[in-house]
């Protein structure tokens, strides 16, 4: 299992001073529906903010923040400020991951962040892994909302929009219920 060490940062031979977080499982799916995901066009691009109980104080422009998620690293986005508790990432994502024996590595989730403990030459991309970089070893029911949600992404031009619209509409407060709530031929009405 891919450890991640909180402390002041490794620096030197090759290791980055990119920071490390973990999106909680229980979040996941909204956490998706927010956007600036890998693959999503560059024109739609954002910042967004991610919480901690204390963010870095010496951070650099340009650093990666690192995503773990359901017990894997799942990709990053790049730090362009702090605010706060915050640390603000621009989008769109790089689907990326660490690999062992020729398989994802499994790394344990913790809350906060840290420094990674690895060279950015050793982060890969997902090609190759059945499931992808969003759904891999995760239960089959979300795995399937999941896949469902990134059909309806490339299917509607504003699905991302419509569903934050949508989870408004009907009285819910997170991406996951507004989905569950609104169905595909209703959110191509929307959209229209």
């Amino acid at each position: 299992m891919a450890r991640v060490h909180q402390g002041e940062g490794v620096g030197g031979g090759g290791m980055s001073r990119d920071i490390v977080v973990t999106v909680p499982a229980k979040l996941w799916f909204n956490w998706l529906c927010e956007g600036d995901l890998p693959g999503d066009p560059e024109e739609e691009k954002g910042t967004w903010d991610f919480y901690t109980s204390r963010a870095p104080t010496n951070w650099q422009m340009g650093q990666r923040v690192y995503v773990v998620a359901h017990g894997y690293l799942r990709g990053y986005g790049e730090m362009v400020g702090r605010q706060s508790n915050a640390l603000v990432r621009s989008g769109p994502g790089v689907a990326c991951t660490l690999f062992e024996n020729g398989k994802p590595k499994p790394m344990r989730g913790f809350q906060g962040w840290r420094y990674a403990t690895w060279a950015r030459e050793e982060v890969r991309g997902w090609e190759g892994v059945e499931d992808g970089w969003a759904r891999y070893g995760l239960p089959t029911k979300l795995a399937n909302d999941i896949m469902h949600l990134f059909h309806l992404r490339s299917d509607v031009p504003h699905a991302r929009k419509v569903l934050r619209e949508a989870s408004l509409t009907v009285g819910v407060n997170n991406y996951n219920e507004a989905y569950r709530v609104v169905d595909r031929a209703n959110l191509f009405q929307m959209c229209n």
